[in-house]
């Protein structure tokens, strides 16, 4: 079985100390970041003192796990020369994400990022860290006229485009516009992060009803979910983490097992839970087949992503 991890991040050693002017971000140590509004929240476990996570890293946990490749994806204060050096350096190992400014210069923009090697692209909306940050672009839609050409682009240019929407019932949660994108652009390749953000333990009717329109975008043929750091949802499960996998089992019955790509969002999950754990919730679980376990933890991915 060839595995990938579609959905992880790295950041470069020494990171701690960094200050976004922009979007009013300063990076802190042992995986602390303060966001513009004086908030401070955590992107890695804390024995990270300078909260560095670099390529090699990643790299150990998935050598100790059979992980053959990786997806860096990207946001707000992400470097993306470290994306960068991972797939330069790294040949095979990793598949990487770009971001991108808004605006009629946005589809040169990704053109030129294209051909520095990165193969997909990040729209991570979820407020403080994304680009819906007061700094970046507090009203920026997915849907709008500036974006056509940059997701017409990414088809001719086989560039996926990677969305994190944010919390379910939020301003970034922008199911219309991409009900209506995906539809314009069928050429070119979606794929919605964290299962659409389901708001475990989905008691709420109106929030349960927003993910499941949210989900029904995978029966477009050039969308995929993937499922990563599901386990944040429900830290109290630790550290048997029941939950992930049914609700992987239920979108698979539903919508095809085809359609759900594995991740870990390390470092930022492995404060729930080691990688290994991370990865053995599902090739470990009795709810899936051993070829449901290829397509989820690898195949898929490979298509998605168009990874070699």
């Amino acid at each position: 079985m060839r595995i990938v991890d579609a959905h992880a991040h790295v950041f470069p050693a020494g990171f701690a100390g960094r200050y976004d002017a922009r979007s009013g971000t300063e990076i802190l140590p042992c995986g602390q970041v303060r966001k513009f509004d004086g908030e401070t929240v955590s992107i890695m476990p804390e024995t990270y003192e300078d909260t560095g996570y670099p390529a090699e890293e990643l790299l150990r946990s998935m050598d100790a796990c059979g992980v053959a490749q990786a997806v860096l994806l990207a946001n707000s204060i992400t470097d993306q020369g470290e994306n960068e050096r991972a797939v330069k350096e790294y040949p095979g190992r990793f598949a990487a994400a770009m971001t991108i400014s808004q605006g009629p210069g946005a589809a040169a923009e990704l053109r030129e990022k294209r051909f520095r090697g990165l193969t997909a692209v990040k729209f991570e909306m979820s407020e403080g860290l994304g680009y819906t940050n007061p700094g970046w672009y507090p009203d920026f839609r997915l849907d709008s006229p500036d974006m056509a050409p940059v997701y017409a682009l990414a088809g001719r240019l086989g560039v996926t485009v990677a969305v994190d929407p944010g919390r379910v019932g939020g301003r970034t949660y922008q199911t219309e516009a991409l009900e209506a994108v995906t539809a314009a652009f069928p050429g070119t390749r979606f794929v919605i992060c964290h299962l659409g953000f389901p708001d475990v333990p989905m008691t709420d009717p109106a929030r349960r009803e927003a993910w499941r329109r949210m989900a029904s975008l995978a029966k477009r043929a050039n969308v995929w979910f993937d499922f990563a750091a599901l386990t944040d949802f429900c830290r109290e499960e630790s550290p048997a983490f029941p939950t992930p996998p049914k609700l992987v089992r239920a979108f698979a019955d539903e919508f095809g097992i085809h359609k759900l790509l594995w991740g870990t969002d390390a470092p930022g999950a492995l404060r729930a839970s080691a990688y290994e754990r991370l990865l053995d919730l599902y090739a470990g679980s009795p709810l899936f087949t051993a070829s449901e376990k290829e397509a989820l933890l690898g195949e898929n991915a490979r298509h998605a992503y168009a990874l070699p």
